[in-house]
């Protein structure tokens, strides 16, 4: 949903309105609750031209799996440069939604897709969060972009959350290397855990 030199603007989104629940005192929300949040950001923030969509899992409990711990300031707020920081400081009032629903925004932009076991049928355990971040800046073409800088804040988030994360950036990221990253993480998850891939770069 567009670049603006700083990082793209549906992982800005998203991180806002985590922002916005963590100030709103929100331990935990659906990842439909976040899809609304995040929409609300980008339309008042930064009105971009091109969509955010969300595809439904068949079942209706699906929780957002980075939660974090303690306190969280979007680095959009702390960008004190930042034309939008004292707009998106205004923003506390998450929205109350249906929850369970998967993140994908449009081609061209940041993606999040998350998978829980428990829609699956698997046993419980004690819930861990496995993370691949891919990020690509197209440094060497004429579009470049800044999706490096949109992978170190969700590297952020991710830590923050307790999360288990792996990265690869730019030349790092060949279909060779990335169909094994996902392999390894892949077989590190147990029931109920959840793999989230992120990806950062053109569609």
């Amino acid at each position: 949903s567009g670049d603006i030199d700083k990082g793209g603007i549906f992982t800005h989104s998203l991180l806002l309105a985590i922002d916005g629940f963590v100030t709103a005192g929100k331990k935990g929300y659906s990842v439909d609750d976040l899809y609304h949040e995040t929409l609300k950001v980008d339309d008042t923030i930064f009105a971009s031209a091109q969509d955010i969509t969300i595809e439904a899992t068949p079942d209706a409990e699906m929780k957002w799996p980075l939660v974090p711990l303690g306190s969280y300031t979007a680095p959009m707020k702390r960008s004190t440069c930042s034309p939008v920081a004292d707009l998106a400081l205004s923003l506390q009032d998450p929205v109350q939604v249906v929850p369970n629903m998967i993140v994908a925004p449009d081609a061209a932009s940041p993606s999040f897709v998350a998978q829980s076991p428990a829609a699956m049928g698997l046993a419980a355990h004690t819930v861990q969060v496995h993370m691949i971040v891919i990020a690509l800046d197209y440094k060497k073409t004429s579009c470049p972009l800044t999706c490096t800088m949109d992978g170190d804040n969700m590297l952020e988030l991710a830590r923050l959350c307790n999360a288990s994360v792996e990265k690869l950036y730019d030349e790092e990221a060949t279909l060779a290397s990335v169909s094994k990253l996902i392999g390894e993480v892949g077989s590190r998850c147990g029931p109920d855990d959840y793999f989230i891939f992120y990806y950062a770069g053109h569609g």
